[in-house]
């Protein structure tokens, strides 16, 4: 339908997608260009008087450089129809049964009113995986998926695998074995995992099968439920102890409800009755471990279907017996699949650490299964996804979306801000300023234009040191008024945004010199005193994303998979070490197609900064060059060597009686490790 222009022009100006601009006729400005005036005008203004402040404050930018350019994303198209004509021309008739049937269409949402549709490259990928599958002769091969951050890699690969496991043997076994390198992807896609398993549950009873079941095994993973009701235990500060009568028990950190998103809870008598199920604390969804082996105990009673962990589990794990069905060892059949997501992160002498262990678990388990990696940031990627899971390059497919698959939606902005040198101020200063402005730009709770999101309300903050992603947060948590440890308010302190507020005296003035942040009242947050935005901190000591939060400051543990249509800022403090990895973390915002997400970077004027800045267009275009691992270095071979050969030691010395066994090899490997 078309629209009058002052009804447009009115809707924008409601939304504050356009902003009134001082002068005497009607002039507007945009969200873009107000936000980019503020930017380049900030000062270093401290709390005190701010009537006399503002005049004689540092500056703290000194340049700038913005890109603006159209998002991409694969073309979806096929519904599930279509894939099922391919199936049955790819693999033949026979392949496709009336359960797998119904598992697809289950899975793509088929009798819904908003089927799911897939792009090309995730045909093509289903196809290859299931072609492998079924084949009856095989020496282990490998499939690598490069696809935008965004772009559907996951599915790529997980509606193959559960359509092979929920329509073949139900027999309790492994048979997919997903490795993950940080733990807060894990957990994200042990919960995606979750709800295509749930999906395709009725399916499977109804015909008197077990459902599809998925298990995970990392350091939050409690030994049996009833471990959580120990006070002394060390679970019990990732399990936080919550609610009161039928709702109390402990939260689980890693699996949050599909329906409601709340998350699930071990129930108080469940934790006494040590009963292995999980609670949804509004829903009141139940789930029990014939779905989700949520604890070690249930792993070690029955194999899950699809098992998540990580390569740090696996190592630990891999010359032991309590685990070894779960990792395909002993007298099982080992898993089929191999999932390695974001394989970019396997690199350097960690990728060839991987590499090495790969390789000694596929000669333990005696496995020739299908590998498949996912990465969104890898140049030569067959040969070096080759190179990491040891098998043949001319063995291994590369399958990403073409040129002609990519339709153009929505905008990202990209902007470079060089600090101020002459000003003697901290670059810290800089991004402190830079958050606290920009996180307030962005729309209180997210903005929908025609039901679909336009701009995010979170922000994600990242540095490659830890000591300043510490400091980063006291310091910033003290510019928003808060308590740098208990995150209470300080009675005596307010956030330093609210010294810019309109309301104070010389609104010409400081409106002119950019110091009137009136445009953030007008996008629905507010400037004073009390007005403080939430900030927490993901690391290696804080794991877990605060739900709260409006700004998160985290290290490179949120860089890959962790998947939150809210954030719509991603703030970079200095040069980043690594392109690949910037670009992971740019892709943390916009996350829902059609959105608006802003990158920014903040950098010095000296050394590596100064250089990026000067090339600052290859920063968010950056050509990746090809990786190459060092697995034939001697010194990280004659470590899994001895790791070989305590685990041939351990598969000699096996006695039948796993629990008095277990200690005597911990002491065994304790004592080699002390010589």
């Amino acid at each position: 339908s078309t629209h009058e222009p002052d009804d447009v022009l009115e809707m924008m100006v409601e939304q504050a997608l356009l902003l009134d601009a001082p002068g005497r006729n009607a002039q507007y400005r945009t969200l873009m260009a107000e936000t980019l005036r503020l930017l380049a005008n900030l000062r270093q203004i401290w709390r005190g008087d701010p009537r006399t402040q503002w005049q004689g404050a540092a500056p703290l930018v000194s340049d700038f450089r913005l890109g603006r350019r159209p998002r991409a994303y694969p073309r979806r198209e096929f519904d599930s129809a279509y894939i099922r004509d391919r199936l049955k021309e790819t693999l033949g008739p026979d392949w496709l049964s009336q359960r797998t049937a119904r598992i697809l269409a289950a899975l793509l949402r088929a009798d819904s009113s908003e089927p799911l549709l897939l792009s090309r490259f995730q045909v093509e990928s289903a196809l290859r995986i299931l072609g492998f599958l079924g084949s009856d002769s095989h020496q282990g091969d490998g499939t690598i998926v490069c696809a935008g951050t965004g772009s559907g890699k996951t599915l790529a690969f997980y509606l193959p695998a559960l359509l092979h496991i929920g329509g073949g043997d139900r027999t309790p076994r492994t048979r997919c074995l997903a490795l993950y390198p940080r733990t807060e992807l894990l957990k994200d896609q042990f919960n995606e995992a979750f709800s295509q398993a749930r999906r395709i549950a009725p399916l499977l009873r109804d015909a008197g099968l077990r459902p599809v079941s998925i298990g995970l095994l990392y350091n939050q993973v409690p030994n049996r439920v009833s471990d959580l009701g120990r006070r002394e235990h060390h679970l019990r500060r990732s399990w936080l102890a919550t609610g009161d009568g039928d709702s109390q028990g402990f939260i689980c950190p890693y699996l949050d409800c599909p329906e409601c998103k709340r998350p699930f809870i071990a129930t108080s008598a469940d934790v006494h009755a040590n009963r292995e199920r999980l609670t949804c604390t509004r829903c009141r969804m139940c789930i029990d471990s014939d779905l989700v082996k949520f604890t070690r105990r249930a792993l070690e009673d029955q194999p899950a279907d699809v098992f998540f962990t990580t390569a740090e589990m696996l190592n630990r794990n891999l010359g032991g017996r309590r685990f070894a069905r779960q990792f395909g060892i002993g007298e099982v059949q080992p898993p089929e699949l191999v999932l390695l997501d974001e394989v970019h992160t396997y690199s350097g002498a960690y990728g060839a650490h991987v590499a090495l262990l790969l390789r000694r678990w596929r000669h333990l388990a005696r496995a020739r299964p299908h590998y498949v990696g996912l990465s969104a940031t890898l140049a030569d990627a067959d040969q070096f996804f080759a190179n990491l899971v040891g098998v043949r390059s001319d063995l291994v497919s590369r399958i990403e979306p073409q040129p002609e698959d990519l339709v153009h939606e929505g905008i990202e902005y990209n902007l470079v801000i060089r600090a101020d040198p002459t000003s003697g101020t901290a670059l810290l200063s800089t991004t402190i300023q830079t958050i606290m402005l920009m996180a307030r730009m962005l729309h209180a709770g997210g903005l929908q234009m025609s039901s679909k999101p336009l701009y995010g309300w979170r922000s994600f903050v990242f540095s490659d040191n830890l000591d300043v992603v510490n400091r980063l947060l006291f310091d910033y948590r003290d510019a928003e008024g808060w308590d740098r440890w208990r995150l209470h308010p300080v009675a005596r302190d307010f956030p330093l945004a609210s010294m810019r507020t309109p309301l104070y005296p010389e609104p010409a003035g400081r409106i002119q010199a950019g110091q009137s942040w009136g445009a953030i009242e007008k996008v629905g947050r507010g400037l004073g005193r009390g007005d403080r935005l939430q900030v927490g901190r993901t690391s290696s000591q804080d794991v877990g994303v605060d739900a709260t939060a409006d700004v998160v400051i985290a290290t490179a543990s949120l860089e890959v998979g962790y998947d939150d249509p809210g954030v719509g800022l991603v703030l970079q403090h200095k040069a980043p070490r690594d392109a690949a990895a910037f670009v992971q973390r740019k892709g943390r915002a916009g996350r829902t197609r059609g959105m608006r997400p802003w990158t920014v970077v903040v950098l010095s004027d000296y050394g590596r900064d100064h250089e990026t800045y000067e090339a600052s267009d290859q920063l968010f275009s950056p050509e990746l060059l090809p990786k190459r691992l060092p697995i034939q270095n001697r010194h990280l071979l004659r470590i899994h060597a001895a790791f070989a050969t305590l685990a041939w030691i351990a598969a000699r010395s096996r006695p039948s009686n796993v629990r008095t066994w277990l200690p005597r090899r911990r002491a065994a490997v304790s004592g080699v490790a002390r010589c």
